[in-house]
């Protein structure tokens, strides 16, 4: 009978929309673990960031040492590129 089958079809409508929910409700536990890992990843670049950074540091310390000790060595270091071959 139309009634029957009109029965049905809602049944199945309300299957399909309670199956819709359930999946956005899952939606904002993804969401929110998709920006734990984006913070996780944002701490190590920062981490990688500052290390770099003191590296950096590390590696002037020598260089302006031997700068304040030989302060002629800069500009022998240019001549060599402008001696004749």
């Amino acid at each position: 009978t139309e009634l029957g089958q009109q029965k049905t079809e809602i049944e199945l409508q309300k299957s399909k929309f309670e199956q819709l929910e359930a999946q956005l409700q899952q939606q904002p536990i993804r969401i929110g673990g998709i920006q734990s890992q984006n913070q996780n990843k944002n701490h190590e670049i920062l981490s990688i960031r500052q290390q770099i950074t003191t590296l950096e540091e590390e590696m002037n310390k020598p260089r302006s040492a031997i700068h304040w000790l030989n302060p002629s060595q800069e500009k022998a270091h240019s001549d060599i590129h402008t001696l004749p071959i």
